[in-house]
């Protein structure tokens, strides 16, 4: 997969973590995706990631900033910051890294880091 095609799915995918649109995820995960979220919560099933994005992930209000993609044959780096509303209604900046894998012209992994 080229990194401009790479770059697309991964611009879908904060696209719809923004705008609460987790169904949108259905057509950018593969059904057996890896997806580690900080806090020890690691899904392999893109049905149990739509339901936490949609039920039980901290923040509710996201704003994604990509500051770099680093892309290789094998996986892409993301660097970034996000703006945040929490479920106790605070506020929070977020530096991220979120380690993207693809198959078959989809995301089939993604480890997030946050500081």
């Amino acid at each position: 997969m080229n990194p401009k095609a790479k770059n697309e799915l991964i611009n879908n995918y904060f696209n719809c973590l923004d705008s609460g649109q987790y169904s949108g995820l259905y057509d950018i995960l593969t059904n057996n995706v890896h997806f580690s979220y900080p806090n020890d919560n690691t899904y392999h099933s893109l049905d149990k990631v739509v339901y936490f994005m949609e039920n039980e992930k901290e923040t509710r209000s996201t704003k994604h900033k990509i500051n770099r993609l680093t892309h290789n044959p094998d996986l892409t780096i993301c660097e970034g910051t996000v703006s945040a509303i929490k479920r106790n209604k605070k506020h929070s900046d977020i530096k991220f890294v979120d380690i993207f894998e693809f198959d078959n012209g989809k995301i089939s992994s993604i480890d997030i880091y946050v500081k």
